[in-house]
């Protein structure tokens, strides 16, 4: 078969030029220098090595304090939490469209922890320590991946309507949160164990304020949406929609480790096309195998391989196999 050189140096050219594009591009809206997702689309938010992209908090008014401190500290690439007193260690970069999970173990006593989900920090803190956001629950006694709401936020949820709300599928859609002190919490689906030492994982996949969901061993605990800020009189009366924010995790009574924080961005996330290039196939280099130089070609539209092997690249540093 004729080699097609020439449509190989057309594709690493474009490739030359999609790089520089990302390059400028990258840092674009963030407030820390993430690195390049893994092979997978996982970008590790803490590494061990990075204690300055976040930072602590203690409750409106009082200073944000440099992590680590008293309170939160760390070893290797696992952040260590004393439990007193109440307070967050919060990423500094904001998004709106993304996965995250990481894994949380309790050492000592079961009891209160979690990670809480856009958090509004400029905005008041009506709740003690805790700034505006939806809370993703880690206490197993309560049951890890339920629902807090804080500060004035309303969510919609299928849930049941007497008692504590309990999130099943089937029911009807309802409208909770902020009503009085005693009306923040929503069931998931069940309530996950975990015992002493134990590692769980815990995630949460946000889509602005169109779908948030939480998982536990990465089973379903809840679904809702429309995240919003409203007065506990009517939560028709819309001050402010939730639809991105920043991700912290609490210290809460008892002490927590927390490890493995990922998070993986969706495309309509503002900073995902500075990390993981665009879709096209500009956006992608080839390494051959010394072997074997891959001859490509394009063939309706699709890059098909017409000798050899290799890897193709795409601009964020992903890998896929080349072979013919």
């Amino acid at each position: 078969m004729k080699s097609d050189g020439g449509a190989i140096r057309a594709l690493l050219s474009a490739l030359a030029l999609a790089a520089i594009v990302a390059v400028s591009a990258r840092g674009q809206g963030a407030v820390v220098n993430l690195p390049k997702p893994d092979a997978d689309g996982w970008i590790k938010l803490f590494r061990g090595n990075n204690a300055s992209d976040f930072f602590t908090y203690y409750g409106s008014g009082s200073p944000n304090n440099t992590f680590p401190d008293k309170t939160f500290s760390f070893k290797d690439d696992t952040i260590i939490v004393t439990g007193t007193p109440t307070g967050h260690i919060i990423f500094k970069q904001s998004f709106s469209h993304y996965r995250v999970r990481y894994e949380q173990m309790q050492p000592e006593k079961i009891g209160n922890c979690g990670m809480l989900v856009h958090v509004q920090l400029n905005d008041p803190a009506l709740w003690g320590s805790f700034p505006r956001s939806i809370e993703c629950q880690g206490d197993p006694k309560q049951g890890i991946g339920q629902i807090w709401c804080i500060s004035n936020v309303w969510v919609t949820v299928h849930a049941t309507s007497s008692g504590t709300p309990r999130y099943n599928p089937t029911a009807p859609l309802i409208t909770y949160g902020a009503k009085d002190d005693g009306s923040r919490q929503i069931l998931g689906i069940k309530e996950p164990e975990q015992k002493l030492n134990e590692w769980v994982l815990v995630e949460a996949e946000v889509h602005g304020s169109d779908s948030l969901a939480h998982f536990v061993r990465g089973e379903t605990m809840i679904k809702y949406s429309n995240p919003h800020v409203a007065p506990p009189t009517n939560p028709n009366q819309v001050e402010k929609v939730l639809k991105s924010g920043q991700i912290a995790w609490q210290s809460e009574g008892v002490p927590v480790r927390y490890r493995n924080i990922q998070i993986k961005l969706f495309k309509e996330d503002p900073l995902y096309a500075s990390l993981y290039g665009t879709v096209g196939t500009t956006d992608y280099r080839i390494l051959p195998k010394a072997a074997a130089k891959p001859n490509l070609r394009f063939q309706q539209g699709a890059l098909r391989v017409m000798r050899g092997e290799g890897r193709i690249f795409t601009a964020a540093g992903r890998a896929f196999p080349l072979s013919r």
